[in-house]
């Protein structure tokens, strides 16, 4: 095991023991002898320590930067942005909603009218089945329409209790 002996203590010794220097080397003998200022025997951080601590930091400047340039840690300019991409979301969303909404109604109305001409109905009468099964299919999507709205309401109102 080495202990590390600073020049004070093997000053100590050597001058306890100045009348027998064998006595002095056997004292020292496997340990190490640190000079002060000399050199710094600390091992060096890993990679991934140092590449941590940097980001730490920055992350504290850039924290310090906006409680000075606009009284919070957050950055007004990254709130605008995750609103900006929540509205354009959500915009997504109702595009997505409505035109699920257009073109199931629009293909069930097609399949009543191939339904009725299959059956060997007139053209008049198989649009009256196209007509009552986009009917049909637009009211069962506004219902699940209506559903998930309120559901959706329901989870964003817990979320902010």
């Amino acid at each position: 095991e080495n202990n590390r002996l600073s020049i004070e203590t093997i000053g100590i010794v050597y001058s306890l023991v100045k009348c027998d220097p064998g006595k002095f080397s056997t004292l020292i003998r496997g340990n190490t002898v640190t000079l002060p200022g000399f050199c710094d025997s600390k091992p060096k951080p890993s990679e991934e320590l140092t590449r941590r601590r940097k980001f730490l930091q920055r992350r504290a400047e850039e924290k310090e930067y906006n409680r000075m340039a606009h009284g919070t840690e957050d950055n007004p300019e990254k709130e605008r942005i995750l609103e900006q991409e929540q509205r354009i979301s959500s915009f997504k969303n109702q595009l997505s909603i409505t035109s699920n909404m257009i073109v199931s109604t629009a293909v069930s109305c097609g399949m009543g009218y191939y339904i009725g001409i299959q059956l060997k109905f007139d053209s008049a009468t198989s649009l009256v089945f196209g007509l009552v099964a986009g009917i049909l299919v637009m009211i069962i999507e506004m219902i699940l329409f209506i559903t998930r709205s309120v559901r959706m309401e329901q989870v964003i109102g817990n979320e902010i209790e």
